[in-house]
Formats: structure tokens, C-alpha cells, sequence
């Protein structure tokens, strides 16, 4: 979709509304494929189900596990 979006001439954004980390993880993989992302769903959440995204000065890292680096709480 980025590659259809791009030969269009058009930008491309990664977001989500409310999401665990387990989703915020998987679009972390591709996010530097888009011009904009916004991934902060899971910040919304009591309880993250799928923890491992963590938040360091206000930019959501990564985990350094394998895989996508969350697992159940």
C-alpha cells in the first residue's frame, strides 16, 4: 500500500485510535516507511494486555526481545 500510495504522489501515515502494545509493537517495525505516524494508543489503556513498548522521554522505544518484543501481562 505504501509503494501505491507513493506512486500516486501521495503521503502516508501509520496510526491507530486505541491499541495494546502488541499492535503498537508490529507498526513500530514498519513505521519509518510513512511520513507521519502517530502510535500512542496504548498509552490510553489502565492495563497494556501485551506490554513491552516502553515510554522514555516521551518517544515510545521499541523492546530489544526478539520478535516483536511484547508478551502477555
Amino acid at each position: 500500500m505504501v509503494d501505491a500510495a507513493r506512486a500516486l504522489g501521495l503521503g502516508v501515515m501509520l496510526g491507530c485510535m486505541v491499541e495494546s502494545g502488541l499492535g503498537i509493537a508490529a507498526g513500530a517495525h514498519i513505521a519509518s516507511l510513512m511520513d507521519h505516524v502517530d502510535l500512542d494508543g496504548n498509552l490510553l489503556l489502565r492495563e497494556d494486555p501485551w506490554p513491552g513498548v516502553e515510554v522514555a522521554d516521551g518517544i515510545q522505544l521499541p523492546a530489544d526481545r526478539p520478535g516483536l518484543g511484547v508478551g502477555p501481562a
